[in-house]
């Protein structure tokens, strides 16, 4: 593999320890967690979509009606 290969799976697969933690999570907890390991924001997201398409995250969207009623 090369060395950007070998980065994206240990990024993938600190992602996935994550992700096992935590079964609901917005993307800037995620974020924020990312970076402590020293990661780059914008790799999260990209590890993310990693998980999106190997079907083991769902993206879960807050409907317009989901505000709380004054």
């Amino acid at each position: 593999m090369s060395g950007q290969a070998d980065q994206f799976e240990r990024d993938a697969l600190n992602a996935a320890d994550f992700i096992s933690q935590h079964q609901v999570f917005r993307l800037e907890e995620f974020e924020t967690a990312y970076r402590r390991l020293g990661r780059k924001p914008s790799s999260a997201r990209a590890a993310l979509a990693y998980h999106v398409n190997r079907g083991r995250l769902w993206l879960v969207k807050r409907s317009s009606g989901a505000a709380a009623a004054t």
